[in-house]
């Protein structure tokens, strides 16, 4: 019965109380005799599954760990730490959770390097640390230092802080941010709401701008069928076609070296490959500075690579 439960609460993704009806539904189908669990029994052993699987000895072999601060609950800020096994892993696909395995989990009022290195030692005597991947967090980053382990800058954070490098001062991003933002708000409870740019974030924006150009792209490409009235709140968009063109060539080289290192990992072979991707594509404007700023920002690894001679 505990089992089922569990597996039911986490195959299925379903609430606890649809765990309690399923179970009871199939119980009276199988004709099982059996009570009915309530939410809360099945919301607590799912709780002692976690913290079994929590305590667990970890595998031997080398661990990449996974480090990131949170944004504030409350006045706490929350440390977690996940580790990817790297024996078994073959860099043949994108890693996804199911691949990871929580390794700590605090909660402080604000977490100093020296107590996130605190953590890191910690962990490095119960497994062999190969390297830890996180954001340019200025104490993440120290702490892994201080610890004395291979730090590796994630690649989604890296691409948007060189697009924010790129166009954080650029006046017409700004002109054209500002004016979506504009028709988002006359549009949202208008006739014209299913037509409306999706929100960006007012933090770390440029880690999801590139829904906004297939926004406009998609606009574009269906300008026909826009309504009239909609075309003319939208015909700013004219006025900024160079910087739009700009965007598509930057998403499709991110999109296309996304899938090359966050399957195969980073290694000589595969940074040779983005770096003939961005030399073919980005050579104007800023996509020409974003691609001096990341392919400078990978010499920094050359030296890893050539030890590890690996990903």
């Amino acid at each position: 019965m505990i089992w089922l439960c569990v597996y039911i609460y986490y195959q299925c993704q379903c609430s606890y109380r649809a765990c309690s009806a399923i179970v009871a539904g199939s119980a009276l189908l199988l004709g099982l005799r059996c009570r009915k669990p309530s939410a809360s029994s099945i919301r607590n052993w799912v709780v002692k599954t976690g913290y079994y699987v929590y305590c667990q000895p970890p595998a031997s072999g080398d661990w990449c760990l996974l480090v990131d601060e949170s944004v504030s609950i409350g006045r706490e800020r929350l440390l977690l730490i996940l580790g990817v096994p790297l024996g078994g892993w073959g860099f043949s696909r994108p890693l996804s959770q199911q691949d990871t395995r929580v390794l700590y989990v605090g909660v402080a009022e604000s977490w100093k390097s020296t107590a996130i290195e605190k953590e890191l030692l910690a962990l490095s005597k119960k497994l062999k640390v190969g390297y830890c991947l996180s954001d340019r967090g200025n104490n993440i980053v120290s702490a892994v230092k201080r610890a004395g382990m291979l730090h590796i800058h994630d690649c989604s954070h890296e691409w948007a802080n060189h697009l924010e490098t790129c166009y954080a001062g650029n006046e017409d991003f700004k002109g054209l941010m500002d004016k979506l933002c504009r028709v988002r708000k006359k549009w949202v409870l208008s006739k014209y709401s299913h037509l409306m740019p999706p929100k960006l974030r007012s933090k770390a924006r440029f880690l999801n701008v590139f829904p906004l150009i297939e926004w406009i792209e998609n606009i574009l490409g269906a300008w026909g069928s826009v309504p009239p009235e909609a075309q003319e709140e939208l015909s700013f968009l004219d006025t900024y076609k160079p910087q739009i063109e700009e965007w598509v060539v930057l998403k499709e080289v991110i999109k296309s070296m996304s899938l090359i290192l966050k399957t195969e990992g980073m290694n000589k072979g595969t940074i040779d490959r983005c770096r003939s991707l961005l030399d073919i594509k980005c050579t104007i404007g800023a996509t020409k500075e974003f691609s001096r700023l990341l392919q400078q920002s990978w010499e920094g690894y050359a030296d890893c690579m050539e030890v590890e001679g690996s990903n």
